[in-house]
């Protein structure tokens, strides 16, 4: 191990502070050759060392409740020492705590060398009015603007007065000290303006808050990057397409959660000299509000010409498929690259011996893995997300060698370089692929100068970007190399996938192929299990009814269909889902006859997803399937205790004794391990895609907590789990969601995943890391692929 030291800081008191989660995640998956210091802030900027496994919760809620007990609290002395102690410090912490120059006063007062603006120019550049009022006197174009404060009086009067004399007929209203998306609000009118100022300074979100014109043009962002001579030298900037005409604003949900609402592209479609005027006025102003190491600034091609930098951001999000990565990723760099550049550029401006760089080991024999995700399943941009954690964390396995494999809408494969896998959807990396080929000269001009100018060599960057593979379905079956499925609902899970690689002798990780169809139909699943009651599982009375048969119906006559699933199925509401999706996909909970009418009617339009509010109990957005399943699959609705977290505790509503549970296994068919099992807290009355899989939304619990849930009762729910596993036949890896009777340790099956998602911050990592000894996440994925099936039966 590197005696370099570094210390990281994350968490604190933001509406970021997941964001900032994952961004520590990022680096300490990449940065992990240095011994690393974990600092969590929590929302009262208390300071605590914190283990490595913490940071693949979903969100700080997952442990704030507990960071007293799992956490070492440290009180001002105690936290300077620990940061004296290390040879950098690196936050990587959102919002005016992180940014605004606050906890880089703390870190200079006690002489802590560290990556970052200084606390002068964070203060400056964070204030979005503040800093927009410096560059318009640095000569930079700015738009009009209008400051609105909380202590001032009449505010009514002078935003009625920037309307009419901008001739505005709509705005952009934004808290001046805050995240580049949290509070951003579009505004038609003054007293619209004035209402959701109102509201955001009662929420406490900021005391000041800017009005400017919504503007009209291409939106960008763009990577400055400072060397280790001092010079700033900007990347290539990625192009903000919002492809939903519904929506106009690159807000928090279109920046940081997988739609195709929103699209970015690299290349931009900016003409040349654009792009070189964007790249060299950013430096400029890097350079004039004296920043330093690494900063993303946001901007605008404006329809009349100008160029507008309209946000700066001092502290990147670093997620793994952030801009920071995507921008590097052009010039040839891995994660762990130009995450190692910004720390050598940092340490040599500050004469910090840099850390020594590892002695290059001889190639071993790794055994090839090609890395499968996509699809065209309304579960395909969580596969990508999954698919490419898996891939990069199996990069630094010691026994394969992992290439991405994108399986996209079309049907087509396609062997991916590592710009193009830095994607947020599967058509975005499609048009990646497309785009690389098209322009890859015009790629490697802009590598090579920009490469030349940040003084790094390095084999990676020296060579052309390597260019896409497309390939058909036959040639991808020509090559014998294992496959490591990561592609959720459709073709991944309903077994056609483990059938073709089946009879073309291709190894392969997860289930055969009758279980994989088993457990991709819900109703088949309940019906597999049924008898087991006497062993304490049990399954939800359902009901399977033909789609398009229930869409033909007069509203009479769906109101007696409705009468019908009520009595049967002994409830006063219903969970209907398809018969054969994704484990949340179009899953929601109906009201009454009127409701289901809405659902069948969304599924006939293609509606992409049901909006919060939509329906009674729908709060936050649900995907919904690409094409109108054929029949659906109604449910009762089980009652469960209501939990939530208030003011870092428990609330623990006891209504019937049941809590939702999710539970990963891994190992061989038959001899299957359940792993500890985790209650879910779920912001509506179904997880959404979001809570499930992406990282800061979302609270799982691991294990159960007492005295709630006593252990005893969630080892009972284990073995049964185990029990449901084998005889559903699954194999290498699973996750099996339940409710689980906390005075029994009964449990209720919801439904079985045989390729569940494995995201950054997915449920299953915090379960193999809860184990005794813990099973790190790339250790977790090796268990998979050896756990592999090699036969070709299915």
């Amino acid at each position: 191990m590197s005696s370099f030291r570094l210390a990281l800081l994350f968490g604190g008191p933001s509406a970021e502070r997941g964001i900032s989660l994952n961004s520590a995640r990022s680096v300490a998956d990449h940065l992990d050759e240095l011994e690393m210091v974990l600092v969590y802030f929590n929302l009262k900027k208390e300071a605590f060392l914190i283990e490595r496994k913490y940071l693949y919760s979903n969100t700080p809620s997952d442990f704030d409740f507990k960071i007293d007990e799992l956490g070492y609290p440290l009180d001002e002395p105690h936290l300077v020492e620990v940061l004296q102690s290390v040879d950098l410090v690196f936050p990587v912490i959102h919002g005016e705590f992180g940014e605004g120059g606050e906890l880089a006063e703390f870190l200079e007062k006690h002489g802590i060398p560290f990556i970052g603006s200084n606390s002068k120019a964070s203060a400056l550049a964070f204030d979005k009015f503040d800093a927009a009022w410096h560059l318009e006197r640095s000569e930079f174009y700015s738009t009009p603007s209008l400051l609105l404060e909380s202590e001032k009086e009449a505010n009514l009067a002078r935003v009625e007065s920037f309307f009419q004399n901008n001739e505005l007929e709509r705005a952009i209203l934004k808290p001046a000290r805050s995240g580049s998306s949290i509070g951003v609000t579009e505004v038609h009118s003054p007293e619209a303006c004035i209402e959701a100022f109102r509201q955001m300074t009662e929420d406490g979100l900021d005391s000041r808050f800017v009005v400017e014109p919504f503007a009209q043009g291409r939106e960008f962002t763009i990577i400055v990057l400072q060397t280790p001579e001092g010079d700033a030298v900007s990347l290539l900037p990625t192009e903000i397409k919002i492809t939903d005409k519904s929506q106009s604003l690159f807000d928090y949900r279109l920046k940081y959660l997988p739609t195709q609402q929103v699209a970015y592209q690299m290349l931009p479609s900016f003409e040349d000299e654009i792009i070189a005027d964007i790249q060299k006025k950013a430096e400029v102003l890097f350079s004039v509000l004296n920043l330093r190491d690494v900063v993303r600034i946001d901007g605008w091609v404006l329809d009349d010409g100008n160029l507008w930098f309209s946000d700066i951001n001092l502290a990147s999000g670093l997620e793994q498929n952030s801009f920071f990565f995507l921008q590097a990723a052009y010039l040839g760099w891995s994660h762990q690259e130009v995450l190692g550049y910004i720390v050598k550029s940092a340490c040599a401006r500050r004469n910090i011996d840099a850390p020594k760089a590892k002695t290059a080991e001889v190639p071993s024999s790794k055994v090839p893995v090609r890395v499968l995700f996509g699809g065209d399943s309304s579960e395909r941009q969580v596969s990508l997300m999954s698919g490419t954690n898996v891939w990069l964390k199996l990069r630094k396995s010691d026994h394969y060698e992992p290439t991405p494999y994108l399986l996209d809408t079309d049907g087509h494969f396609w062997k991916l370089p590592y710009p193009a896998t830095l994607r947020h959807t599967v058509e975005e990396v499609g048009a990646a692929c497309h785009q690389m080929l098209e322009d890859n000269e015009r790629l490697n001009d802009y590598t090579s100068s920009i490469i030349g100018r940040l003084q790094h060599k390095s084999k990676a960057a020296e060579d052309p970007l390597e260019s896409p593979l497309c390939m058909t379905r036959e040639d991808f079956l020509q090559d014998r190399s294992i496959v490591f499925l990561a592609i959720h609902g459709g073709i991944g899970e309903n077994g056609e996938l483990q059938k073709l690689l089946s009879n073309s002798e291709i190894p392969f990780t997860g289930s055969l192929t009758a279980a994989a169809r088993l457990c991709m139909d819900k109703y088949e699943t309940g019906k597999a299990l049924e008898s087991y009651a006497k062993h304490g599982i049990f399954v939800a009375a359902k009901r399977k009814l033909d789609t398009g048969t229930l869409q033909r119906l007069s509203d009479e006559k769906l109101k007696v269909v409705w009468d019908s699933l009520i009595s049967d199925l002994k409830t006063q509401s219903l969970i209907v889902k398809p018969l054969a999706d994704g484990c949340s996909s179009g899953i929601v909970r109906l009201a009454d006859e009127n409701e289901l009418k809405t659902y069948l009617n969304l599924l006939k339009s293609g509606s992409p997803r049901i909006l919060p509010n939509q329906l009674f109990h729908v709060f936050t957005p649900v995907e919904m399937p690409l094409d109108q399943p054929d029949f659906l699959l109604f449910e009762t609705f089980v009652q469960s205790d209501r939990l939530s977290i208030q003011e870092n505790k428990i609330i623990w509503d006891s209504q019937t004794g049941w809590v939702e549970v999710t539970v990963g296994l891994f190992g061989k068919r038959g001899k299957m391990r359940a792993l500890k099992p985790s209650i879910t807290i779920a912001s509506g009355e179904i997880l959404s895609l979001e809570e499930k899989f992406q990282g800061g939304t979302g609270v799982n619990i691991t294990p159960p907590p007492e005295p709630w849930v006593q252990p005893l009762i969630w080892e009972k729910a284990q073995s049964k789990i185990e029990f449901v596993a084998q005889k559903l036949g699954l194999n290498g890896f699973a996750r099996i969601d339940a409710f689980l009777q906390i005075e029994t340790g009964n449990v209720l099956i919801i439904e079985a995943n045989s390729i569940p998602g494995l995201t950054p911050s997915t449920v299953i990592y915090q379960q193999a890391l809860a184990e005794n000894p813990p099973l790190p996440p790339t250790e977790f994925l090796e268990s998979i692929l050896d756990h592999r099936n090699t036969h070709t039966a299915s």
